[in-house]
């Protein structure tokens, strides 16, 4: 490995490679799929306002929509469908709504009341 960032390394115009210059070059990122066998091959949409919510789907595809992860969806009754990731069980579920089990310890307008509450005490204790 050294050997291949030595020769990477840019000249300076005397000819001498600066040693420090590895450090600074921009990293190609390689991206590799999966292996087929470990992904899942029947997802569910988990999306609660959905109009297919709860029912199971082949896996055709992963891919981005408009910058967006989603997937090809098949089954036999709608056919193909493409829906984002995150509205079905293929990813893992957001750790917060984990933790959270759709409780809150604060209700919303609790938490407003306390941002004018402390905005008050910014602007008298300047």
């Amino acid at each position: 490995l050294k050997a291949a960032i030595h020769h990477i390394q840019p000249l300076f115009f005397d000819g001498r490679r600066d040693k420090n210059a590895a450090f600074c070059m921009k990293r190609q990122v390689r991206y590799t799929a999966p292996i087929v066998s470990q992904l899942k091959q029947k997802i569910t949409i988990t999306h609660p306002f959905h109009p297919k919510y709860s029912r199971r789907y082949d896996l055709i595809r992963y891919k981005k929509s408009w910058g967006h992860p989603c997937i090809d969806l098949h089954n036999e009754r709608d056919g193909l469908i493409t829906v984002p990731i995150g509205w079905t069980d293929a990813v893992e579920p957001d750790p917060f709504v984990v933790v959270s089990a759709g409780r809150s310890d604060f209700r919303t307008q609790d938490l407003v009341r306390l941002v004018h509450l402390i905005e008050g005490l910014k602007a008298s204790n300047p």
